[in-house]
C-alpha cells in the first residue's frame, strides 16, 4: 500500500525527518514513533517513506483500528508485490502465503507454520536487499499480521537486516514491553509538538483571510501546537463557533461527527465497523444510497482507498463508533452482519450484536468460523473466535469442555501459551474422560514448560494425580508425564531419561487409540533411553510405534512417530531405513511450514547422506537446512553435527573451524563436549595425525560415557577412530577393550555395523603382531560394513585391509582390492580416503614388482641392502660370489635400480 499525501509542516520538521531518515539507512534499524493522536506522526512516516522508497523496496500499511479481519495488514503490505517476489519461496509457503493474500486459492487447508515460513522468508530476502518495513498506527494491525511480523523480526537473518519504521499513538500507561519483541527502549522518537511559527504559515497557507488575525492567535493558543486540533479549531472560528470550542483532537473529531447528516454519519459509522468496504456492496446490498456515499467522499469524511471506503482520518471512524451507545452498536453490527460478508467476519458481527452470555447457537456457528480460520492458516483469529465460542456457552453445556480443550489448542497454535493455562484452569479435571484428559495434559505440559520449565510441570502434574489415586488410565496418562519430568528435573533440564521399565509398563497399558499422545510419550522417552544404551530399536517397540501411527491419532503425533523413525535409526546402524524414511518426513514438514523439524530432519538427512557416501547430496541438502535455519530463533543440534561431518568429509577445514566457533545450543547440555572433542578428534584422525586425535577422542568418549551416552551412533562413531589411534600408537590393549565394547552393542538385533566395527577394530590392533590374523579379522568385517551401506566406512575398511594383504604377502589379493577401492574412492570424493589409496598404490606397484622375484634373488636383495658385500652373503646362503652378482643384475633389472644405495632405500621405503 503507497503512503497517502502529506500536509506540509515547516522546515520544523525537517531535522526530525532527515534523523529518521538517516537511521532508516543502517541494517536492522529500528524507529517508533510515538505522539498524540493528530500531531503529525502519519505526515512524518510519508516523508521518511517517499524518501526512503528511491533507494530501497518497502512494504507499507495503514492500519485502521476497526479492521481486525484476518492478515488484513498484510495484504496492505504486500499488494503491490509482483508475483515474481513470491517465486523464489518454497512451493509449499508461497501456496499459502499467495492463498491468505487473496492471490490464489489453496487446495485444503492452510497450514498456519506454512504461512508464518513464508511471511519470515521473505521479509529475509527483503532484508537482503535493503528493504524496510513501514506501518502507520502500529498498534491497530490485525492479530495475525501482528504475530507473523513478530515471528519473523524475531529470526537474526530478519532481524539484523530489515529496517522497520512504524508509528503508535502515544498512550501514557504504555510500558517497554509493549513495544517488545520488535521495538526496544531505544527505538522510540516522540513526535513533539509544532511550534508557534510553523503553526502560523500552516493557518495562513489554509486559511488566508478567513481566519483573522485574533482567531488565529486563539487557535494557536488553544491546539499547543497540535496540528490537527489546530485545523478543527480554525474550522469552527470559520463556521462563526467562537465559544464552545473544543479541548482536544478527540473532543473536535466527536463534534464533527456529530454535526454530519444523519445518512452520511450512518454510512461513516458502518465503513468503521466493518474497516473499509467497497461502495458497490454497499450499494447492491441497499444499505445506502449513491448520493451519501458521494457527500460523505466530498465532505472527507470518507476516501477511497484501494477501491474501498475507509474514514478519512482514524480518528473520524473512532469517534463514531464511540459516539454510539450500546443498543445502538448492537444495531451497528446487526447492519453489518446483514452484508454479504464471508462467514467468519458475520458470525464475529452477530456476537457484537447479540447480548452477553450464553448462545448456544451462536457458539455452534463460532465453532465453524473457528474451522474456517484455522483452515485459512489464520491461528490468532481462530484462537478468538474459539474464546468467544467458550465464553457463549454455558457452564453446564455438554459442549463447555470440549470447547475449553480447543480454545487451549488454538491458544498454543497461536503462541498464546499463558492464555492455554487460563483457559484450562477452569475446567474440570475430574469430569474429563481419558481422551480429553490426554489432550489436556498434553497441552498443560507444552505450555508449563515453556513459561516455567520442568520443575513447575512436575508439580502441576503431581497436583493432578493427588484427583486420580486409584490406578486406571487416568494415571496413566498423568503418570507417562511425571515420570519423563521427573529425571528431566533430577538432571538439571540436561538431557535425562526416566525409569525405561516404569515407562515400558505404562505404556504398555495405554491403548493407542485412546491416549495417543500419552502414548507417544512414553515411546519416545523408551525409544531414546534404548537408542543411548546401545539397544537400537528393539522390534517390539518399533512394531508399537508403528501401531499408534496406524490408529489414525492426531496429525502432530503421526509426524511425531515418523520423525522418531526417521531422524532415529540411521543411528544404530538402520542407516536404509533412515535413507527410506527421510525424503517422506521433509516433503510432510515442508507442506506443514514447521520450519524448526524441518531444518533437523534436513540436517539428520545430511548426516545420512555423508554416511552413504553421496556427498553432492549431502551438499545440496545441508544448503537447504542453512537456508531453514536463517529463519529460526535457534539452530537445532543436528544442525551443527551434520555442518561439522559435512566439513569433515569434504576435508575443509575452515568450513569446521566456523562449527566449532559457534555457540552450541544450551539444550544440548554435555553433548555439545562430545561434538566439539568429536569432531576435532575424527578431523585429525583421518588426516593420520594420531598423537593429535588420541586426547580429543578420548575426551569425546569419556565425557559420552559419564553422560550415559552408549550408544557409538549418538557419539560420532568416535569409537573406531579411537580405536584405530590407540592400534597406530601401540596400545593394543586399550583398542581391544573398545572392540569388546562395540561387541556387546552387536548382541543386539540389526547391529551388523557394529559388529563390523569390533571385527575391524581387532583386526587393527593384531595388524602388528600377527598380519594374517588381521586379514581374517578385516575381511569378515568387510562383510558386515558393506551389507550397511555406510560407503565412507567401506571405504576406510578396504584400506585397512589392503595394508593387512600386504603385511601379509598376499600382494595379488592387495592389488585387486585396491584397484576395486580406488575406483570407488575418486567416484565418492572423499579428498582423504582418495589421498590414502593413492599414496598406496606405490606401495601396492612396488611389491608387484618384488613378487616378481625369485626367493633367491629376494634373500640376496634384502641381505645386500642390510650392507652385506657379495662375498658375506656367498658365505652366508652357500653359493659362489658369482651366483650373488648374478641374482644382483637380475634384481636390479627387475625393480628399476643401480647401485646398492638405490636398492637400500627401495626396500625401506616398501617396509615403511
Amino acid at each position: 500500500m503507497a503512503p497517502s499525501g502529506h500536509t506540509p509542516a515547516g522546515g520544523e520538521r525537517e531535522e526530525l525527518i532527515a534523523r529518521i531518515g538517516e537511521k532508516v539507512t543502517t541494517a536492522g534499524a529500528r524507529i517508533l514513533m510515538t505522539g498524540e493522536a493528530g500531531i503529525g506522526k502519519s505526515t512524518v512516516l510519508d516523508r521518511v517513506v517517499a524518501s526512503a522508497q528511491e533507494r530501497s523496496p518497502i512494504l507499507f500499511a495503514r492500519a485502521r483500528q476497526y479492521d481486525q479481519h484476518r492478515f488484513r495488514g498484510l495484504r496492505d503490505l504486500m499488494q503491490d508485490v509482483e508475483a515474481a517476489r513470491f517465486a523464489a519461496l518454497p512451493a509449499a509457503e508461497r501456496t499459502a502465503l499467495l492463498h491468505v493474500l487473496d492471490r490464489s486459492p489453496a487446495n485444503g487447508p492452510v497450514a498456519p507454520g506454512a504461512v508464518a515460513a513464508g511471511v519470515t522468508h521473505f521479509l529475509a530476502r527483503l532484508a537482503a536487499d535493503g528493504g524496510i518495513l513501514a506501518v502507520d498506527d502500529w498498534q491497530w494491525l490485525d492479530g495475525d499480521t501482528r504475530g507473523l511480523l513478530e515471528l519473523a523480526l524475531d529470526r537474526p537473518v530478519v532481524r539484523r537486516g530489515l529496517r522497520v519504521v512504524a508509528t503508535r499513538l502515544h498512550d501514557p500507561s504504555m510500558t517497554v514491553a509493549d513495544h517488545r519483541p520488535v521495538f526496544g527502549p531505544g527505538d522510540v522518537v516522540r513526535v513533539e509538538p509544532l511550534g508557534a511559527a510553523t503553526m502560523r504559515t500552516m493557518l495562513v497557507d489554509a486559511f488566508g483571510t478567513q481566519l483573522s488575525a485574533a482567531d488565529r492567535s486563539t487557535v494557536l493558543r488553544l491546539s499547543s501546537g497540535n496540528p490537527l486540533l489546530a485545523f478543527e479549531l480554525a474550522e469552527e472560528h470559520v463556521r462563526g463557533n467562537h465559544t464552545a470550542l473544543p479541548t482536544s483532537v478527540l473532543d473536535a473529531v466527536r463534534g464533527r461527527t456529530e454535526r454530519l447528516p444523519a445518512d452520511v454519519r450512518h454510512l461513516l459509522e458502518l465503513v468503521a465497523v466493518l474497516g473499509g468496504v467497497r461502495a458497490e456492496t454497499l450499494v447492491a446490498a441497499g444499505a445506502v444510497e449513491p448520493d451519501t456515499v458521494d457527500a460523505a467522499v466530498r465532505d472527507r469524511v470518507l476516501t477511497r482507498d484501494s477501491g474501498q471506503l475507509v474514514p478519512d482520518h482514524p480518528l473520524l471512524g473512532s469517534a463514531a463508533i464511540e459516539l454510539l451507545t450500546a443498543s445502538d452498536r448492537a444495531a451497528l453490527h446487526r447492519r453489518a452482519a446483514a452484508l454479504p460478508l464471508d462467514a467468519v467476519r458475520r458470525v464475529r458481527h452477530l456476537d457484537l450484536a447479540r447480548p452477553a452470555g450464553p448462545d448456544a447457537l451462536l457458539a455452534a456457528e463460532l465453532d465453524q468460523a473457528v474451522d474456517r480460520a484455522a483452515a485459512a492458516g489464520a491461528s490468532v483469529d481462530a484462537h478468538r473466535l474459539a474464546r468467544r465460542a467458550l465464553e457463549r456457552t454455558d457452564a453446564s453445556a455438554p459442549e463447555r469442555t470440549g470447547r475449553a480443550l480447543r480454545a487451549a489448542g488454538t491458544a498454543f497454535r497461536a503462541g498464546e501459551h499463558t492464555d492455554v493455562l487460563t483457559v484450562l484452569r477452569d475446567v474440570d479435571v475430574r469430569s474429563l474422560d481419558v481422551p480429553q484428559l490426554d489432550e489436556f495434559v498434553d497441552l498443560l505440559v507444552d505450555a508449563e514448560q515453556h513459561l516455567h520449565g520442568p520443575a513447575a510441570v512436575l508439580e502441576r502434574v503431581s497436583d493432578l494425580q493427588a484427583l486420580f489415586p486409584e490406578p486406571g488410565p487416568h494415571r496413566d496418562v498423568l503418570e507417562v508425564a511425571r515420570l519423563a519430568f521427573s529425571q528431566n528435573v533430577r538432571s538439571g533440564g540436561a538431557a535425562g531419561h526416566p525409569d525405561e521399565d516404569d515407562l515400558h509398563a505404562v505404556g504398555l497399558r495405554i491403548a493407542p487409540d485412546v491416549a495417543p499422545r500419552a502414548l507417544f510419550s512414553a515411546l519416545h522417552w523408551e525409544l531414546l533411553d534404548r537408542l543411548e544404551h546401545g539397544e537400537g530399536v528393539d522390534p517390539g517397540l518399533d512394531a508399537r510405534i508403528r501401531e499408534l501411527d496406524e490408529a489414525t491419532p492426531p496429525a502432530a503425533i503421526r509426524d511425531d512417530v515418523l520423525a522418531a523413525e526417521a531422524n532415529f535409526v540411521y543411528q544404530c546402524d538402520d542407516l536404509q531405513r533412515s535413507h527410506w524414511l527421510l525424503p517422506a518426513l521433509i516433503v510432510r514438514l515442508e507442506d506443514n511450514g514447521q520450519l524448526t523439524r524441518l531444518a533437523d530432519a534436513l540436517a539428520n538427512a545430511t548426516v545420512v547422506s555423508v554416511l552413504s557416501g553421496e556427498l553432492d547430496k549431502a551438499a545440496a541438502l545441508l544448503a537447504r537446512a542453512e537456508d531453514a535455519t536463517h529463519v529460526l530463533a535457534r539452530e537445532p543440534a543436528s544442525f551443527h553435527r551434520a555442518r561439522g561431518l559435512a566439513a569433515i568429509a569434504r576435508d575443509d577445514t575452515a568450513a569446521l573451524e566456523s562449527v566449532l566457533a559457534e555457540a552450541l545450543p544450551p539444550a544440548m547440555g554435555g553433548r555439545a563436549a562430545v561434538l566439539r572433542s568429536g569432531l576435532i578428534g575424527l578431523h585429525a584422525a583421518y588426516e593420520g595425525s594420531w598423537d593429535d586425535a588420541l586426547p580429543h577422542l578420548r575426551r569425546a568418549h569419556a565425557t559420552a560415557e559419564e553422560g550415559g551416552i552408549l550408544e557409538p551412533g549418538r557419539r560420532l562413531w568416535v569409537d573406531v577412530e579411537l580405536a584405530r589411534a590407540c592400534a597406530a600408537t601401540g596400545r593394543r590393549d586399550e583398542a581391544l577393550g573398545i572392540a569388546a565394547a562395540l561387541d556387546r552393542i552387536a548382541t543386539h538385533p540389526g547391529r551388523q555395523h557394529a559388529r563390523g566395527q569390533a571385527r575391524r577394530v581387532r583386526g587393527l590392533a593384531e595388524l602388528a603382531q600377527d598380519p594374517t590374523r588381521a586379514v581374517r579379522y578385516l575381511t569378515d568385517a568387510l562383510v558386515d560394513i558393506r551389507a550397511g551401506g555406510f560407503v565412507l566406512e567401506r571405504l576406510r575398511t578396504e584400506t585397512d585391509l589392503v595394508r593387512a594383504l600386504l603385511a601379509a604377502g598376499r600382494h595379488q589379493d592387495a592389488r585387486a582390492l585396491h584397484a576395486t577401492a580406488l575406483t570407488a574412492a575418486r567416484r565418492v570424493g572423499e579428498p582423504r580416503i582418495l589421498r590414502d589409496l593413492q599414496q598406496l598404490a606405490a606401495t601396492v606397484r612396488d611389491d608387484e614388482t618384488l613378487s616378481s622375484l625369485t626367493a633367491a634373488e629376494r634373500r640376496v636383495a634384502e641381505a645386500a641392502a642390510s650392507g652385506r658385500t657379495n662375498r658375506e652373503i656367498a658365505a652366508a646362503f652357500h653359493v659362489s660370489v658369482r651366483t650373488v652378482e648374478t641374482h644382483l643384475a637380475n634384481t636390479y633389472r627387475k625393480i628399476g635400480v643401480s647401485t646398492r644405495t638405490q636398492l637400500a632405500l627401495h626396500l625401506r621405503g616398501r617396509d615403511d
